[in-house]
């Protein structure tokens, strides 16, 4: 089992070197990076585990390190959650698209990091019919969350009142 673990260690110190290069690149090689540090701990928690059983002969050894190894794991787990990219201001992208002339209500409005850095907005918009047609109105809004926020995937659910999620559903 030593053995097994010993060799796990270097194949994920290989690899680790490999990765580290992109990681912060895209989340993709970001999260295989990290995947690799928590292989590269359990091996080298394997071995001191083995070690300490060995030498002490106290068994508990293996579920400390396992459960030290489940905490380390489960506090890099957050980077992986899509969350708002650092440097977005979500109040300022809401009172913007507020400004242009036609919309009412702005909810289901999210934006995260498609990779580690490219932001990505979804968001329902309640129309003013009155003002503006849908198409008018996306286009408006897609320009200028492109121009004043940097963001190009943006993708707008255009609604005469508030969708299912908000009340009674009529997209135009």
């Amino acid at each position: 089992m030593l053995a097994v673990a010993t060799l796990g260690l270097m194949v994920n110190l290989i690899s680790m070197r490999l990765l580290k290069a992109g990681s912060g690149q895209t989340l993709n090689v970001k999260g295989a990076y990290l995947e690799g540090w928590g292989d590269m701990l359990g091996s080298v928690g394997v071995i001191a585990a083995a070690v300490i059983i060995k030498v002490t002969g106290w068994t508990l050894a293996d579920p400390v390190v396992a459960v030290l190894l489940g905490l380390w794991v489960l506090s890099r787990a957050w980077v992986l959650l899509q969350g708002v990219p650092e440097g977005v201001d979500t109040e300022a992208i809401r009172q913007a698209i507020h400004s242009v002339n036609g919309p009412i209500d702005v909810h289901e409005f999210h934006v995260w990091a498609l990779a580690s850095t490219e932001p990505v907005l979804t968001a329902h918009v309640v129309a003013d019919q009155a003002v503006t047609t849908a198409d008018t109105l996306r286009a408006q809004l897609t320009d200028l969350l492109h121009e004043k926020f940097d963001i190009e995937r943006v993708t707008l659910q255009i609604e005469a009142t508030a969708c299912a999620c908000c009340g009674v559903s009529k997209i135009i």
